[in-house]
């Protein structure tokens, strides 16, 4: 490999590494796993460099961006997968089956979100995903405190209309 490429790589470490590291945490919502997502990011890119090298600027960001997303989407399926497909057969069926319930009722919350008016799926991903209080979202979105409270009120009442729409 060329040097030209090892400083192309290395920059682009450093230039973008913590914020693929804020998206993965993003996508995998595990603070630790994210750092692992990012270096699986970079060794991928090592791993093309010949070939990442002849792209554009913008192109190998995008390439780097999507590469990392992809790779965290792994994760998940796999993390997933692993936490629905019951290990042993001595577990008691109870068990498996409320693992069971409790991923189809996470999956049907993530198709009722997805129903949300993108700006409330915003606001909605805000808080109860990144866990990011009423104020800070008010000064995000330029509103006042009183208005993200009373507009995450009225996000819970249709989610509830959704889900009893849909699954009652």
């Amino acid at each position: 490999m060329s040097e030209n490429v090892n400083e192309t790589i290395a920059r682009m470490y450093e230039e973008h590494r913590e914020k693929l590291r804020m998206l993965a945490e993003c996508i995998i919502h595990d603070y630790y796993a994210s750092y692992d997502m990012v270096e699986d990011t970079f060794l991928h890119l090592v791993m093309h460099a010949e070939w990442l090298i002849k792209l554009t600027e913008p192109m190998k960001i995008r390439y780097i961006y999507s590469s990392c997303k992809r790779i965290c989407m792994k994760y998940v399926s796999e993390a997933v997968r692993i936490y629905t497909v019951p290990l042993d057969d001595d577990e008691p069926v109870e068990n498996r089956y409320s693992m069971l319930e409790a991923v189809i009722e996470r999956e049907a919350l993530k198709k009722c979100i997805d129903e949300l008016h993108p700006e409330h799926r915003r606001i909605f991903l805000l808080h109860y995903v990144n866990n990011i209080g009423y104020g800070e979202i008010a000064r995000i979105n330029n509103v006042s405190r009183e208005s993200v409270i009373k507009c995450i009120s009225r996000i819970r009442q249709k989610l509830r209309d959704i889900i009893k729409d849909k699954y009652i």
